[in-house]
């Protein structure tokens, strides 16, 4: 046994009274705790055969009272998540007087070192497990049972009997390993609490779980943040294999709806199954379910952080999705710009998709296009968007994406582009991915020849808005 919290739980399930009974603030005699200890240690070790001792790979000089902290410590600082300050705070051990004054404690270090020391595997999202407790609400002993199995329950302080449910918790889920392997001389299977049978009586009312409970607050502390990132993964796998599911649903649909429309032989085929010489409305309905589960599912993994990132890729490049057995990244590429211009987007830049309205969209719910931007402020986020927000170019905007009465701006915006784009002396230019600079070159070429066109003065167009420029194309026009 090395969880505290069971140990404990053993120790008062088997106490027949006496602790804390001759101090009500005091639940163990600690004033000889270290010799009782010792002496229990020694005889414990000369009971020990050779060939235990063998098997132990130790010998009866090995083990002394303070042999539990050293192991420990040595155990602990073998992982690489253990903080050496909060190791030796743990152990009672000064770090020194000059590096204590500038070597503090680290967030959450001594919860880890007890996670460690508990048995836990930091490489295992178990890691983060909560301790056994009952579900909260519930009623789990009256007063009389409570003071029954716990015979020192009068002695002890209210502080004590607080933490109580938790040892009770702690021993009711851990029955079957107490079982298994303590010895059957052991006290605790002489108590009320195995004679009836609380185990069994009270193990639906116990709850176990992984960094959070809602229902009772409870939180894991001394968490890294690696086993943060272990468990997403984990819930991304769950995802990906639901819209496998899903994908081959569809496929199946397909085949079935592909059946229907045929010749007379083939009609005379497809009577043999009769799911497909049904009308297609039933079919057609079927398709929605399975597209609005494929929709759904989706989702859910785009609002697990309220953002999914969607990379344009080489045309001849593997997309992250097209081979989703062997995905190791949790991108997901979702293409939203037709066929010819798929060509022309950015390789390497990666833009968070937004999920509202019931489908994806580049641009989040309540963008609006910034209608003081001058022409050359439209220019730049037209074709090299807007990295402080981390959107992509304004020319991958659909109506879709925006609100109707964002759509007039939409429809001005791209038609100022287009009239500097009708001025380019080298059309066709995928601007985007050009640098600034360059993309600032063909600007100016642009916009002067606009200027010269339709005969505006330079320094009043380059101030005006892209609205106000517009409305000035309008009248020209």
């Amino acid at each position: 046994l090395i969880c505290p919290h069971l140990v404990l739980a053993v120790v008062v399930l088997c106490d027949s009274g006496g602790l804390g009974a001759s101090d009500a603030e005091r639940i163990f005699d600690v004033s000889t705790a270290g010799d009782i200890f010792t002496s229990w240690l020694v005889t414990m070790m000369n009971s020990l055969s050779d060939d235990e001792l063998l098997r132990m790979d130790i010998s009866r000089g090995d083990l002394g009272g303070q042999s539990g902290r050293k192991g420990s410590t040595t155990y602990l600082s073998s992982f690489e998540s253990t903080n050496i300050t909060a190791l030796f705070q743990r152990a009672g051990w000064s770090i020194g007087a000059v590096s204590e004054r500038y070597i503090s404690w680290t967030p959450g270090g001594d919860q880890t070192v007890g996670r460690l020391a508990c048995g836990l595997v930091p490489d295992n999202t178990n890691f983060a497990a909560l301790p056994p407790h009952f579900v909260p609400g519930e009623e789990i002993l009256t007063p009389a049972e409570w003071k029954s199995l716990f015979s020192g329950y009068d002695n002890y302080p209210y502080g004590f009997q607080s933490i109580l449910p938790l040892l009770l918790a702690s021993a009711v889920y851990h029955s079957e390993w107490l079982k298994t392997n303590l010895p059957q001389s052991c006290a605790l299977f002489n108590t009320i609490f195995w004679i009836e049978d609380y185990p069994t009586r009270l193990r639906s009312k116990v709850k176990v779980g992984l960094f959070h409970d809602a229902e009772s607050g409870m939180t894991a502390t001394g968490v890294p943040h690696h086993v943060h990132v272990m468990q997403s993964i984990l819930n991304l796998e769950v995802k990906i294999n639901e819209m496998k599911t899903s994908i081959e649903t569809l496929n199946n649909h397909h085949s079935v709806i592909e059946c229907t429309g045929k010749s007379d032989h083939h009609a005379a085929q497809s009577q043999e199954r009769p799911h497909c010489s049904s009308c297609s409305v039933s079919q057609s309905s079927d398709l929605k379910d399975v597209l609005t589960l494929l929709a759904n599912n989706i989702a859910n993994i785009a609002n697990r952080n309220n953002t999914v990132y969607s990379a344009a890729v080489e045309p001849n490049s593997v997309s992250p999705i097209s081979n989703i057995e062997h995905a190791s990244s949790t991108s997901i590429q979702i293409n939203t710009a037709s066929a010819s211009e798929q060509q022309l987007q950015e390789e390497t830049i990666l833009y968070p998709q937004y999920s509202w309205g019931g489908a994806f969209h580049l641009f989040p719910e309540n963008f609006k296009i910034n209608t003081q931007l001058n022409a050359r402020g439209l220019w730049n986020i037209w074709f090299h968007g807007d990295p402080t927000a981390n959107l992509p170019p304004l020319k991958r905007l659909t109506a879709k994406d925006i609100p109707s009465q964002q759509r007039m701006t939409l429809c001005r915006a791209n038609t100022v582009v287009k009239r500097l784009l009708s001025k380019q002396s080298t059309p066709n230019q995928n601007i985007s991915r050009l640098s600034l600079i360059e993309s600032g070159e063909i600007f100016h070429a642009c916009m002067n020849k606009l200027i010269d066109d339709e005969g505006f003065s330079q320094r009043a167009t380059l101030e005006w808005n892209f609205q106000t420029l517009y409305q000035k194309l309008a009248i020209k026009k």
